[in-house]
């Protein structure tokens, strides 16, 4: 049984009895807050951020879920792939407009005709 109440201490409003007290180190919430639930967005960022070894061209290397992602869409898209081209085409358009972007003569033609094939691709 716990000590004893002392004969001065008077039990009231705000002042318990001390065997009804929590001890000393011991909490008034054991459990805790409960955790939140994490949503997709959070999840899919911790997992694109994991790092992951790859071999390319004989080198191991290390990179984030998220690195490997886009460097295999751009291998798909040289590939000829068009679904990956059309992503990494948008892409490079967004870029335009980035400031201090510019498109030169040489890369203007390249363009035009990337999109003249792929166009030719999505009518077959």
């Amino acid at each position: 049984m716990p000590e004893e109440q002392s004969e001065d201490y008077e039990v009231g409003y705000g002042k318990p009895p001390q065997s009804t007290r929590f001890q000393p180190g011991q909490s008034g919430n054991p459990k805790g807050r409960p955790k939140r639930t994490k949503n997709a967005e959070t999840l899919l960022d911790q997992i694109l951020s994991k790092t992951i070894r790859i071999s390319d061209s004989g080198t191991p290397r290390t990179l984030t879920m998220a690195q490997a992602f886009i460097q295999s869409l751009v291998t798909d898209a040289v590939k000829g792939k068009a679904d990956a081209r059309r992503m990494v085409f948008a892409y490079m358009m967004a870029q335009k407009e980035v400031e201090g972007f510019e498109i030169d003569a040489a890369d203007k033609k390249a363009l035009d005709e990337f999109l003249k094939r792929v166009n030719q691709q999505d009518k077959e």
